[in-house]
């Protein structure tokens, strides 16, 4: 028997799908967006967060320093005619900050965005208790609940690259909402 997913909405994290998933699966199905305040009150007994701080990842394993990724970003934007980036995919950016955590379970990246403009120094926000005891590299650190706001600032009169497989939906709809012009196609990097 096939199952037509078209019959019943399916709910889903508006942090956790990209906008390139919600456009495949929304011609699939109703997409319904729930954010987290809807899936933690379905989880009374949650055990309290636990937050490590956000340590420097060695060069001699990284392979690049973390002024150099950033530099080739910075050109890249600066040939795309576009003013900064802005990354939510941890990995991405724990790789490209060289940082790791020990916050999340299964990954070393820490929960972080980023907005690395075409000049000038990228800012990182993180969760107040992962901010390191020493200042990493030159970033502008600031609190992971103000990313939003912090972004419709930063981005009005510029063009902000998002890149489609990595922006979850919830991201791209709050910068098209608020007006922020956005170049939405992949980034052009090496990860």
């Amino acid at each position: 028997e096939e199952l037509n997913l078209k019959d019943e909405p399916i709910g889903f994290l508006s942090t956790a799908l990209t906008l390139e998933q919600y456009g495949f699966y929304k011609e699939l199905c109703e997409l319904r967006a729930m954010d987290e305040t809807c899936l933690s009150s379905l989880w009374q007994d949650r055990p309290a967060k636990k937050y490590y701080p956000i340590s420097d990842y060695p060069i001699s394993f990284a392979g690049k320093s973390r002024d150099a990724k950033i530099q080739d970003l910075q050109m890249t934007c600066q040939k795309a005619g576009v003013d900064g980036v802005f990354l939510n995919e941890s990995n991405g950016i724990a790789w490209l900050l060289n940082i790791r955590s020990v916050t999340r379970p299964i990954t070393p990246a820490p929960h972080t965005f980023a907005y690395i403009p075409q000049k000038g120094k990228p800012i990182l926000w993180a969760h107040r208790q992962e901010w390191p005891k020493d200042v990493i590299g030159d970033i502008d650190w600031r609190s992971y609940d103000q990313v939003m706001i912090d972004m419709q600032e930063i981005a009005k009169n510029q063009t902000l690259w998002i890149d489609r497989d990595n922006i979850s939906y919830v991201h791209a709809q709050g910068f098209y909402e608020a007006g922020i012009k956005c170049h939405s196609e992949s980034l052009p990097i090496e990860r």
